[in-house]
């Protein structure tokens, strides 16, 4: 039977990095490392990207894939957003993960059907003029298997109660699956 090592009070007081301990730690797992600091500095949008990593650094392939770069980050939600201002699901579904989870105000939804559902629910309002865009996207991490990042999201138009604008916040989880990024996650809130 071993017996376990005792370290001093000075010691304790500087435990090492696993890092520091493990000098040969793979990409992602130092990302995964990056998400954990980033979950205690930023809060619960950091969370989110941490429960999705599990996800991602099983996506099959993905520890041999190129670094996912910010302009590709960046490129891929512009394109989310232009897929999505056509109202039409057939042009968002390419871009969504085949388990996708999107959490608004209202509810979670879950999978592709259910994405389909809150998506052409929005839609089916009658809105002219309407707009929706994305700003201040800021790419908070990206590995070669996965990327996050926040953004303000901009939506207005005129309804039949008259003009309204209501602006938020987004975190996106976007991974490397069989090759092409795919949105995992959006979580959008007021």
């Amino acid at each position: 039977m071993q017996r376990p090592v005792r370290r001093t009070a000075a010691q304790s007081d500087t435990a090492a990095s696993p890092e520091t301990v493990l000098p040969e730690l793979s990409d992602t797992v130092r990302g995964y490392l990056s998400l954990v600091r980033m979950t205690r500095r930023f809060g619960i949008s950091a969370l989110l990207a941490v429960t999705c990593s599990a996800v991602c650094m099983t996506a099959s392939g993905a520890n041999m894939a190129e670094q996912i770069t910010e302009r590709q980050v960046v490129d891929f939600l512009n394109r989310f957003e232009v897929a999505q201002n056509t109202e039409d699901f057939d042009r968002v579904a390419p871009l969504l993960h085949p388990n996708p989870l999107f959490r608004f105000n209202d509810g979670d939804f879950r999978g592709l059907e259910a994405a389909r559902g809150a998506f052409e629910s929005t839609w089916a309002h009658e809105v002219e003029d309407e707009r929706y865009f994305m700003s201040d996207i800021e790419v908070i991490h990206a590995d070669n298997s996965f990327a996050t990042a926040t953004f303000l999201f901009h939506w207005s138009g005129v309804t039949e109660n008259g003009p309204f604008e209501v602006v938020g916040r987004g975190t996106s989880v976007i991974v490397r699956h069989e090759g092409e990024l795919k949105l995992l996650v959006e979580h959008l809130s007021r």
